[in-house]
């Protein structure tokens, strides 16, 4: 069975619970005092799909702004993105809007599938960001959207799910693009624009 390697990144402001959301989804659990992220991290999740064996490569970004540059590297080459804010921040929220969506359509040399996550569901009482707002940014960019909680577990898996299948469905089309245009004509030569440590679980 063969194996292949999907690059995913999962980017947002510092003390969103992007790293949470990683090591629920790959059973590590929840921790109330995680550190962060320094630079940035790399995560492997083995996963079986329509009798395929895929390494889903999760980078997880530091969200402080020394490390931007770096964060901006390593998204621009991945097939997809999760962008995260945590509903209890209002800072996470406006940078979500000012920056990282303006980084997104800056650097991304394509288009690829993004889902726009509001984290820590689990603190409703001290919410300040409602799920409307949330869902209307996504709707201007064409977006995914859900709400998540790191600590209950809350659409965490969905979200890496999600955007595994939605990866998959436009690496198929690709490929059927490519194949119909070497069906076209075949004596015209068809160019093809191309476009830290590992956990491995």
């Amino acid at each position: 069975m063969s194996s292949n390697i999907i690059e995913i990144g999962i980017i947002g402001d510092t003390l969103t619970g992007k790293t949470s959301l990683i090591n629920y989804y790959t059973g590590l659990g929840f921790r109330d005092n995680s550190s962060n992220t320094v630079g940035i991290d790399c995560y492997i999740k083995k996963i079986k799909f329509r009798k395929k064996e895929y390494r889903l490569k999760i980078y997880d970004t530091a969200g402080q702004e020394i490390y931007h540059n770096l964060a901006l590297n390593i998204f621009k080459n991945c097939k997809g993105l999760i962008l995260v804010y945590s509903i209890d921040n209002n800072n996470s929220f406006d940078n979500v809007k000012e920056k990282w969506i303006k980084d997104i359509d800056d650097y991304l040399v394509s288009k690829i599938p993004i889902i726009l996550v509001g984290n820590k569901k689990d603190l409703e009482k001290e919410r300040i960001i409602s799920e409307k707002e949330g869902l209307e940014i996504a709707k201007q960019k064409n977006y995914l959207f859900y709400e998540t909680s790191a600590k209950t577990g809350e659409n965490v898996n969905q979200i890496f799910q999600c955007l595994f299948e939605q990866i998959i469905n436009v690496e198929n089309i690709k490929k059927e693009d490519n194949n119909n245009n070497n069906k076209d004509d075949g004596k015209e030569n068809n160019k093809i624009k191309k476009g830290k440590k590992c956990i491995i679980f």
